[in-house]
């Protein structure tokens, strides 16, 4: 499984979908805990599908999966990483199955551009622990 990583906090939308279809992304995995909000609506996940960020990407060719199960609900504490990382030991076989089921290559997408400062960092990881031919790049 190839799997990049993306925040697309302080670009714009043509930014974000040049950086998908240059790494040739097939399905935008959205990991917010509220995809639903957003500062830019257009990176907003919409009532209809046609709308926001389903509709920027779907016109793009790019297929849309929401799973705010694997958010980050740890990230108001400083010991956010430890927690997640322990989340992901619990739940996160379960949690990522939709994974392994969707076009690939796809991309892990929040807010947060600095991946090093995203529990996108977190999430790829346990990928390539749990599943052999894990590659990851961060976008």
């Amino acid at each position: 499984m190839k799997c990049f990583t993306l925040g697309y906090g302080g670009r714009k939308p043509e930014e974000l979908l040049a950086l998908l279809q240059s790494a040739g992304i097939r399905t935008v995995v959205d990991i917010r805990s509220a995809p639903q909000r957003s500062y830019l609506g257009v990176f907003s996940r919409q009532k209809s599908p046609q709308s926001g960020i389903e509709g920027l990407l779907g016109r793009a060719g790019i297929a849309y999966l929401a799973l705010p199960e694997l958010a980050n609900e740890f990230r108001e504490h400083d010991d956010w990483r430890e927690r997640y990382a322990r989340f992901l030991g619990r739940r996160g076989k379960k949690l990522v199955k939709p994974l392994l089921e969707v076009a690939e290559p796809i991309a892990l997408l929040c807010a947060e551009k600095c991946f090093s400062e995203c529990h996108r960092e977190q999430l790829a990881a346990y990928l390539q622990r749990q599943f052999s031919g894990v590659e990851v790049e961060h976008l």
